[in-house]
């Protein structure tokens, strides 16, 4: 038996200028989905099933099942559909998560993420944000093998070989360092992949930007006025806030005496709450544990 981490992102590695662009991407989204390799095969033929359904258009009728794993339905579209067309694609779009996120109950899937507010007109450093999201999804899907007695490999989306390498570069001085070597129950570093023939990170990337990034974009980044930040992210938490905090992962950190892992939000600007992510009620012992989170 083993486990697979499919890591994907949403957003960009640029800066928001101040004041910001009319095409500043104002965060970055890093997640992770936890699948148990026992199901990849159903939930694989389930998604094509479902891209299928609601996108009857992508391909030709007689093409073959499988190929409709080709033909991606982005993140970014779908986070268009529910935040700006008209009422229609808006419920086509929530009815299709909704069923995505139902799969994924399921097949006992789970999904963790970094968030990185960004800060007006201070450099964002790309190579130390993205090096420690990664380095924290490893982390906590380790934890999980660990619990489930397992083993597990990772995949990630590709973007270009030099920044794959620095990625995996990062990870691999972590896990075969001689003095108490990390990521143990991992197998090996990751492997890099193009998501149109990936099940999993097709669906990572629609959780990623179809879901989190409208809804934190909303929550965190309310003073940056162009198209990324939609009030309608707002609705997007009300139909997906509770999925989306039911479907975390969070382990006990011994050492620590805290918990780790799930959806954490690193907001540099206004130091607000994670739990915002999931429901406007501000929830004062998550504020705690991120607080601390934030400083350790």
């Amino acid at each position: 038996m083993s486990s697979i981490l499919y890591v994907d992102e949403a957003g960009d590695v640029g800066g928001l200028a101040n004041p910001p662009r009319s095409n500043d991407q104002p965060l970055l989204v890093i997640g992770g989905l936890l699948v148990d390799s026992r199901h990849l095969y159903a939930l694989t033929h389930d998604f094509a099933f479902i891209k299928r359904k609601y996108n009857p258009n992508l391909l030709p009728k007689d093409e073959h099942p499988l190929d409709w794993i080709l033909k991606e339905v982005k993140g970014s579209t779908i986070r268009e559909h529910l935040t700006r067309q008209t009422r229609d694609k808006r419920r086509r779009a929530q009815m299709f998560m909704k069923d995505i996120f139902g799969l994924l109950q399921i097949y006992g899937v789970r999904f963790n993420a970094r968030i990185f507010i960004k800060k007006s007109g201070i450099e964002f450093k790309e190579h130390h944000v993205y090096g420690s999201a990664i380095a924290a999804l490893f982390k906590s899907f380790d934890f999980y093998l660990k619990e489930k007695k397992d083993f597990g490999v990772c995949f990630c989306d590709s973007r270009n070989k030099t920044k794959n390498s620095h990625v995996a570069h990062s990870l691999f001085t972590e896990k075969f360092r001689r003095k108490d070597p990390a990521f143990q129950n991992i197998i090996d570093i990751p492997s890099f992949m193009h998501a149109e023939n990936s099940a999993g990170l097709q669906i990572c990337d629609l959780i990623c930007s179809g879901i989190l990034f409208p809804i934190a974009a909303r929550v965190y980044c309310s003073d940056v006025k162009n198209i990324h930040v939609q009030d309608r992210g707002l609705e997007v938490r009300e139909h997906f806030g509770q999925i989306l905090k039911n479907l975390q992962f969070r382990y006990l950190d011994q050492r620590k005496g805290r918990y780790r892992g799930g959806i954490t939000v690193s907001d540099r600007v206004r130091k607000q709450s994670s739990s915002l992510i999931f429901s406007e009620k501000f929830e004062e012992k998550d504020s705690l544990i991120q607080l601390k989170e934030h400083f350790s």
